[in-house]
């Protein structure tokens, strides 16, 4: 791997020089492909500027904008993890040699992606904080406030707050500085430091609020970041004060038992993000010079295929590589993947061309050509369920969008159609001059769809997960032939009503039969098991509890055949999962598994 740092000239003069420097080594195409990445750290110097020229004159210092690129940059490491992470898994379940990515004919080795990431975490000056939400920091707020017991506070957080009800947002008081409160604390004082570092980044007393929102348009706060000055500045009487006064009175107390117990569950869903702490631009410079950011044009539209194929269960999803093991991605109809279902198996398809009636998009003659489609179906009468089409705008077009949206949802009429960006939705749904077309109830924008996002990336996933349907039926039977299912002679006394139902093309899915009590006493294919219940079949022994455990070692989920007495048994056995599915004469089906 070419971990080398990049031979570095003079250190640069200003942020202007030092911006030159950042395009030289990072390849970059102002004018061109990276015009969107451009006005991104145009808009983290300084959203009133009007161009980068301005943004780099205001700039105070090289750290600065080089902090700014190095947050426009973090997704783009995120993405190539979860890409690696996705075909990781792939590998796994095939068995075989690492997959590799192929884009337009030019290999990507993964282990230029993880490369490209641990770099971009691992630098010099890189730490992970948490990307919490202004709703996660209520959450959080909330959960502190129903576990903290004590009403006692620290002499400077007393005159904090005090100071805030005047209206004066005050630097942190040193008591509750995240390195000085107890560690299991830590976390907790590292929202309250960072709400509040980013109100007073903005202002610094709250008659300031009204002319600074009055600038902006408002977002939706509980979906804003706590790092957003805007959200923070909406939100700050309800949310900064008191979630430094709940801090106060934590830091009081000395059991923090019931406190961590309460705020675990949010943590456990804020991603961590990294940000560079120190500016270098040495750092920057490495990670800019590494092979896997010269792919970065095609690296949003591979990660969205892997959202896609990763939305469901991993041991749904059979991955289709070429002759070379390699996953292509070209401007060419591809079958990537395929996920299980109980409707019948999804194909994933990238790039598929389809017939499209009176198309209104520009540069449209009749076809359509999407970037990915799930498809249900035999071959050559299948049909699609789902349409995502990808851009990667910084600023969302309405007319290409909206048309994009129109023309594809004319073309597949069954599907779910999805536009995703990474950057803002443009709204096409709330425009009329496409309603006429009849088919904007099927479509849906996704805007700022990036790995940190977890309230779109959740969001997508839902739609993935509707359209490529529910889990496939499990394909082993655990048959019970205890001793309550005996026909009194010791033979199975629903012996007949099994055979029959187990013959039914419904079941075909079933691809073992199990029968046991205490102990396995076969274990054979369908058809096999079938003929096998022709002959006496020895129902005796305790319900088989163990048997099912064991089996789930190797399946997710498993059906068992039983008997009123085993469904009571296997309901109070503790399976994670338990669901009746339904009730045959004199035997009753159940679903247990492992999660």
């Amino acid at each position: 791997m070419n971990t080398s740092t990049p031979p570095t000239a003079q250190p640069a003069r200003n942020p202007s020089e030092t911006w030159r420097r950042i395009v030289g080594i990072g390849g970059l195409e102002p004018r061109g492909r990276d015009s969107d990445f451009v006005d991104l750290v145009r808009t983290a110097l300084d959203p009133d500027a009007s161009t980068i020229v301005e943004a780099l004159a205001t700039c105070p210092n090289n750290e600065t904008l080089v902090r700014a690129v190095f947050g426009v940059v973090a997704p783009f490491s995120a993405m190539s993890q979860d890409i690696v992470d996705f075909m990781r898994r792939a590998d796994a379940r095939r068995g075989k040699a690492s997959i590799q990515i192929a884009i337009e004919n030019s290999i990507v080795g993964l282990e230029h992606l993880e490369e490209f990431a641990k770099t971009l975490r691992q630098a010099p000056g890189v730490t992970e904080i948490w990307d919490a939400t202004i709703q996660d920091a209520f959450d959080l707020a909330n959960a502190a406030g129903r576990s903290v017991q004590g009403r006692t506070l620290p002499l400077d957080v007393k005159s904090w707050l005090a100071a805030f009800a005047r209206g004066e947002f005050r630097e942190l008081p040193p008591s509750l500085h995240p390195e000085r409160v107890a560690a299991e604390l830590g976390d907790l004082a590292s929202i309250a430091a960072t709400a509040l570092a980013t109100l007073r980044s903005v202002i610094r007393f709250r008659e300031e609020k009204s002319t600074l929102l009055a600038k902006y348009r408002h977002p939706d706060f509980g979906g804003g970041r706590v790092r957003d000055p805007i959200a923070v500045a909406m939100a700050e009487h309800d949310l900064v004060g008191p979630l430094i006064g709940l801090l106060g009175q934590a830091a009081m107390e000395e059991d923090h038992s019931a406190l961590v117990a309460a705020i675990r569950p949010v943590f456990a869903r804020i991603p961590r993000l990294p940000v560079s702490t120190t500016g270098e631009l040495a750092t920057l410079e490495k990670v800019l010079s590494l092979p896997a950011w010269k792919k970065r044009f095609e690296l949003y539209a591979v990660w969205i295929a892997t959202r896609i194929a990763g939305a469901v269960e991993p041991e749904r999803v059979a991955v289709h590589t070429d002759a070379q093991g390699a996953l292509p991605f070209a401007f060419k109809a591809t079958h990537l993947a395929t996920i299980e279902s109980a409707d019948g198996e999804k194909r994933l398809w990238a790039e598929r061309r389809e017939r499209c009636v009176d198309p209104i998009g520009k540069n449209r003659t009749g076809h359509v050509q999407p970037d990915y489609g799930l498809w249900f179906g035999p071959e050559g009468a299948d049909r699609c369920d789902l349409i995502v089409e990808v851009k990667h705008y910084k600023t969302p077009a309405l007319t290409t969008f909206g048309a994009a949206l129109v023309d594809y949802a004319k073309a597949h009429p069954h599907a779910t159609t999805v536009l995703v960006n990474y950057g803002p939705e443009a709204g096409v749904a709330d425009h009329e001059r496409w309603s006429h077309h009849g088919v904007l109830r099927r479509c849906h924008e996704i805007g700022d769809l990036t790995p940190y996002n977890r309230v779109a990336c959740d969001a997508f996933r839902e739609l993935v997960r509707e359209a490529a349907g529910p889990e496939p039926h499990p394909r082993l039977l655990l048959l019970d032939v205890s001793g309550s299912t005996s026909d009194g002679d010791g033979g199975l006394r629903t012996r007949s009503v099994a055979r029959s139902w187990l013959s039914a093309p419904e079941q075909a899915h079933l691809k073992r039969v199990v029968a046991a009590s205490e102990a396995i006493q076969w274990d054979l294919p369908l058809v096999e098991a079938v003929a096998r219940l022709d002959k006496p079949v020895d129902a005796a022994g305790g319900d088989p509890l163990a048997v099912a455990q064991e089996l789930l070692h190797g399946a997710k989920r498993i059906w068992i055949a039983t008997d009123s007495s085993g469904v009571s048994a296997f309901k109070t056995a503790g399976f994670r999962h338990f669901r009746h599915l339904r009730h045959m004469t004199g035997i009753d089906l159940v679903e247990v598994g492992s999660s």
